[in-house]
């Protein structure tokens, strides 16, 4: 009998963890930093600083043509371990003068946040200060997660993303 009772116990713990959803809902907000912070995630070893584009812009076809991007990447984790991979890319990517203002124009409202980005990239960023909102990262978001700032004025951003 007290069995019964934990599994009707559950069954109703879960019912009311749901009961704020229903079809008629609308959809939750987007969160303005969908990415887990470096702090909180193993980048593992970087590599070299590598400037192709082709990577870039695969990943994020909204870019535009890139005009320049210096960018490290790779795998989250110890890459000894089997199953599939996560992986992960830094980039400053300077963009056309025009693909840049029509994303400062998707941006909405922006917060200040300075780039977390791995420190080997830290030299390469235009000069600050930094905002972002969830609004830009989903205007550049492609094939990866995305988080995006954007300095108070020139024609470049910087990009953190996570993806398969």
């Amino acid at each position: 009998m007290r069995g019964a009772a934990v599994v009707v116990a559950a069954v109703a713990a879960l019912g009311m963890g749901l009961g704020g959803c229903s079809p008629g809902d609308p959809a939750p907000s987007v969160p303005s930093a969908p990415l887990p912070t470096k702090q909180s995630v193993s980048k593992g070893d970087i590599g070299a600083l590598r400037t192709d584009t082709e990577p870039i812009s695969k990943r994020w076809p909204t870019l535009g043509s890139i005009v320049a991007v210096q960018w490290y990447g790779g795998i989250l984790g110890d890459p000894r371990v089997p199953g599939p991979s996560t992986y992960w890319v830094d980039a400053v990517v300077e963009l056309e003068p025009a693909v840049m203002e029509a994303l400062r124009a998707k941006a909405g409202t922006l917060k200040a946040e300075s780039p977390d980005i791995v420190d080997e990239l830290v030299p390469k960023l235009p000069p600050g200060p930094f905002s972002r909102s969830g609004a830009l990262d989903l205007a550049v978001q492609g094939t990866f997660m995305t988080r995006v700032w954007l300095p108070a004025a020139g024609n470049r951003l910087i990009i953190a993303g996570m993806g398969q």
